[in-house]
Parts: C-alpha cells; structure tokens; sequence
C-alpha cells in the first residue's frame, strides 16, 4: 500500500512538519513522485519513520 505524506503521518503518529522537515534533509524520501508532485510513500518506509521518530524522541 502507498500513502501520501498525510497518510503516513495519520498511520505513524509522526507530523506533517517533521515528515517534510525528514524530506527537505533528504532523510526520508518518497518511493515515486506523481506529475502532480505529490510524494508516495511505501509500508517500508512507513516503519522507518516510526522507527526514526521513537530514536530521535530518546536522544
């Protein structure tokens, strides 16, 4: 399944903001881009962000 960066911040709990902020740093990037520019992001990278967000809450 594929989510647009609203979707994954809806499933992973982790905020718009934080989830562009990880695009603009090219931490995270989407699996494909769509003409109309929106980013889609795959189940792996769905985890990833869960993952990333619980490491950097602990720093």
């Amino acid at each position: 399944m594929v989510y647009t960066v609203h979707g994954v911040a809806k499933v992973s709990g982790v905020s718009i903001n934080t989830l562009y902020h990880y695009y603009k740093i090219r931490l995270l990037m989407p699996e494909r881009v769509a003409e109309n520019g929106y980013g889609y992001y795959g189940d792996i990278n769905k985890l990833y962000i869960s993952a990333l967000d619980f490491k950097l809450l602990n720093l």
